[in-house]
């Protein structure tokens, strides 16, 4: 019960932070404030969790991509076994390359690797 209402409050976060993750920042120097979850600490959660598909960890990612998947910002392929283990791989594997970026908000760095590894229209494989 206290999982799916942490799940389901997060979710509806997310989709008050969305736009942010729509739009690059307009100035490198300009810091994006989406959550009181920064890039460190969601990588420590997920490296903690042991299992990277716990909720503490999975939950996030999870919500940025279902929000992003729902608003057709990004376009992932048919998975009839769920995305989810995809989703948390794709967005571990963009944050851990990217360590230069963890000052900006993981709801941007997430949503990035989305965008990038599930395109929609002419880039779309």
């Amino acid at each position: 019960m206290y999982r799916a209402k942490r799940l389901s409050t997060a979710i509806v976060a997310l989709c008050f932070c969305l736009p942010i993750v729509t739009e690059a920042p307009a100035d490198a120097q300009e810091e994006i404030v989406a959550s009181s979850v920064s890039t460190t600490v969601l990588l420590e959660s997920c490296r903690r969790a042991g299992n990277q598909m716990r909720m503490d960890c999975a939950g996030y990612i999870v919500g940025v991509y279902d929000q992003m998947s729902l608003s057709r910002l990004i376009c992932p392929p048919r998975n009839p076994n769920g995305g989810t283990g995809q989703a948390v791989a794709v967005a571990l594997k963009f944050l851990n390359e990217h360590p230069e970026q963890w000052h900006l908000a993981p709801v941007y760095l997430v949503g990035q690797s989305f965008k990038a590894a599930f395109p929609c229209g002419a880039g779309r494989d």
